[in-house]
């Protein structure tokens, strides 16, 4: 889950998972084996009957759950998005093959801040991934209801929240592959106001606790970012991020490291109904057992997004 995502998350990164995701384009954690499994024993996406995109490693739009204080203790928003563009990995597997894309994210959240300036914010989405060269895998995810319960110390917060995720491949000719996983995050972050502008910065703990035990794991992302205000209207966003993450079936400590990097520019065209985006994502996978699941990923996109909201 990454600030200024695009989910992503991270728009049209992939996040992603991840989405995400993100995840958010996806990397194939439904085939994430045991390290400990002889060769012969493991399965590559292609020969997995049962394999559909891991939901977390798609882009997911995060931006909801680290958002600065508002003046107005109730906060709405009801939020469409529409990209076009591109992904060299679609898997996030090496090797695996690239495809143009769209995506529609529907979101809706409700928050409230009270006196003491503990935020809950309840979260509905859902994302449809169009992967045009790779019809088979596109995929349909859904949070039905998240909560996360934010408490702000100045300019500075600790979170903890819970993300429940459906997913649904779409298109496969040997029938459909649904999915129900869980995330549980514990997360601190802080603020550093400049005018119009702000730099970011903090650290989140997820256990993912996935339908498939072979994809469980607990991560802890390092994340950063900037908000650049060019002018009134017109936005340039740059974040980063590292996880290490460990695998709860494998016995060692550390398995893979994820580094990303992206960014954004938004034109508030007619603020809050109407922005465009462009953003680029670049993200790293360095798996620590099996080479072969190391991969490199870019993407780009192109963002429509239209929203109804309470002034902040």
């Amino acid at each position: 889950m990454l600030p200024l995502s695009s989910y992503a998350q991270e728009t049209a990164s992939p996040e992603t998972e991840q989405a995400e995701p993100l995840p958010e384009d996806a990397e194939d954690q439904t085939i994430e084996e045991d390290p400990e499994l002889p060769d012969e024993m493991l399965v590559v996406p292609e020969e997995d009957p049962d394999f559909v995109p891991d939901p977390n490693q798609t882009p997911i739009e995060d931006d909801f759950i680290r958002m600065p204080q508002t003046q107005n203790p109730w906060y709405w928003r009801v939020e469409l998005r529409k990209s076009l563009g591109g992904t060299t990995n679609v898997d996030q597997v090496a090797d695996a093959p690239g495809s143009a894309f769209s995506r529609t994210a529907l979101s809706g959240i409700l928050r409230y801040t009270f006196p003491s300036q503990t935020q809950v914010l309840l979260r509905s989405q859902g994302f449809l991934f169009n992967n045009f060269n790779l019809a088979e895998r596109d995929q349909f995810l859904a949070i039905p209801l998240s909560a996360t319960v934010t408490q702000w110390f100045g300019n500075a917060n600790v979170y903890g929240g819970y993300i429940p995720i459906l997913s649904s491949s779409l298109n496969r000719a040997d029938g459909n592959i649904q999915r129900f996983d869980q995330d549980f995050l514990l997360g601190a972050s802080y603020y550093y106001p400049m005018g119009q502008n702000y730099l970011f910065g903090g650290y989140q703990l997820d256990y993912l606790h996935a339908q498939t035990d072979s994809s469980r794991y607990i991560g802890n992302l390092l994340f950063a970012g900037y908000r650049h205000a060019i002018r009134d209207d017109l936005f340039w966003f740059l974040d980063a991020r590292v996880q290490p993450r460990g695998y709860t079936t494998s016995s060692d400590f550390l398995d893979e490291v994820r580094l990303g990097a992206g960014t954004a520019v938004q034109w508030h065209v007619f603020r809050p109904w109407l922005i465009l985006e462009a953003r680029g994502d670049y993200n790293q996978i360095i798996n620590l057992t099996a080479a072969e699941r190391s991969a490199s990923i870019f993407s780009f996109g192109l963002n429509l997004i239209t929203a109804l909201q309470t002034q902040s």
